[in-house]
């Protein structure tokens, strides 16, 4: 699919003219991916942005079972996790491992992510 090779492959102009002629931000591949979480994977902000602008879901999963804020905080991109956050990201959301992203984050005591989650309303008691 056009717009998941796309995003895959940091064209933002290319992406921005697929959405634009009506191009499904939250279309997925066979393996279950859409272009949000390729996107991400990629560290690639301008295009996150975009996608979600354009009514991306920024609770998506990859095909392995992780949430979009999941694979953001893995690369420790944090404006990449506050932009998800931002635009609806769940903190409370696991992923395919039943992982939270707030244990995993202080587990690997990362104060400043740690807070960011709680001040986004990560549930502290899970």
């Amino acid at each position: 699919m056009p717009l998941l090779h796309q995003a895959s492959n940091e064209n933002f102009e290319t992406v921005k003219l697929l959405l634009d002629k009506g191009a499904n931000p939250n279309t997925k591949s066979k393996d279950g991916d859409v272009a949000l979480s390729l996107a991400v994977s990629a560290d690639n902000l301008d295009i996150s942005k975009l996608l979600l602008e354009k009514g991306a879901d920024p609770n998506a999963k990859s095909s392995d079972g992780n949430t979009t804020l999941m694979a953001a905080l893995a690369n420790e991109n944090l404006d990449m996790a506050k932009l998800l956050l931002d635009k609806g990201a769940d903190p409370n959301t696991k992923n395919a491992d039943g992982d939270l992203p707030l244990l995993h984050q202080a587990s690997n005591e990362n104060f400043e992510t740690v807070k960011l989650l709680l001040d986004k309303g990560a549930n502290p008691n899970t």
